[in-house]
């Protein structure tokens, strides 16, 4: 019921929340000791306490990413029903649609919630999808599929596995279900609509949870938008190859401050993009 739903979002988003500030703490104290550890061997290399240090700190890294990404597939999987109700609204008024997301379940859970009933606007048969699984050769006929038949609606994709080297452009509106660790993946993912052929503006939106550390690094890049966009005016630069330093300059610096804040990146800094924000009322428990 309604109470329950905003008990599961609200104890995943604290969950989350939580999670990352005890990472901070023991990111903190391991640079720390390291730090002391080096300074004590006079910057030598070979130092046994400093190398222990360094080495505490790497596998803090890594359990720190393995349980910030079990929180994020939880977050992904709770609103993925949410997801396919707006992508349900979407085909209602267009014609073409592409979604991107990480998690294979929450791919499925998208496919079937947007088929599910008789009154559901597609069937299973109007709807591409690439994952990691997927063949080359399928890959190929999905896209073009995508591309050519006007019955073909959806395309649902992985952000890694179909977010690069493809040619998206009979849709105009991109919806991301998840976001991505690394910014220029949501970037290249984006891109796959903005190809050449491309007729229409672009809408990308990303859905989050509100409260959500995704929500919080969404708010961030997107304020950040309108100075990168000018730093990158293609006009202002005097040939192609300085443009593109430019931009490539312009990224790393978005991708520097989220590494600084030790959370995921949600919004790419290359391309206009609208944030959703799902208050956890609207958010679906999973049983």
């Amino acid at each position: 019921d309604w109470s329950s739903d905003v008990c599961s979002s609200d104890l995943l988003i604290a969950k989350e929340n939580k999670l990352h500030e005890n990472t901070e703490i023991a990111k903190a104290a391991v640079k720390a000791a390291a730090k002391a550890a080096k300074a004590a061997g006079v910057n030598k290399g070979d130092d046994a306490a400093y190398q222990a240090a360094v080495a505490k700190m790497k596998q803090a890294r890594e359990v720190a990413f393995t349980d910030m990404s079990k929180v994020r597939h939880d977050v992904a999987v709770a609103k993925a029903p949410i997801v396919a109700e707006s992508v349900i609204a979407a085909l209602e008024s267009e014609e073409k649609l592409i979604v991107f997301a990480h998690h294979r379940d929450v791919i499925s859970t998208i496919i079937d919630e947007t088929t599910a009933g008789k009154d559901a606007p597609i069937t299973a048969d109007q709807i591409v999808t690439i994952t990691g699984d997927t063949s080359t050769a399928d890959r190929q006929k999905a896209v073009e599929r995508f591309q050519t038949d006007p019955n073909c609606r959806l395309f649902v994709g992985s952000i890694t596995a179909a977010g690069v080297g493809l040619t998206l452009t009979k849709a105009s509106h991109v919806i991301f279900a998840e976001l991505d660790w690394v910014p220029g993946n949501i970037s290249q993912a984006e891109d796959r609509a903005h190809r050449i052929g491309q007729t229409e503006s672009v809408l990308i939106q990303h859905y989050v949870l509100d409260g959500s550390i995704d929500a919080k690094i969404a708010k961030t890049i997107v304020e950040k938008q309108n100075n990168i966009d000018q730093a990158t005016n293609y006009k202002s630069y005097e040939s192609a190859e300085e443009y593109n330093a430019a931009l490539n300059d312009a990224d790393d610096e978005v991708e520097l401050e989220i590494e600084a804040k030790a959370v995921a990146p949600a919004v790419p800094a290359q391309a206009p993009a609208v944030t959703v924000n799902f208050p956890p009322p609207m958010v679906q428990s999973q049983s």
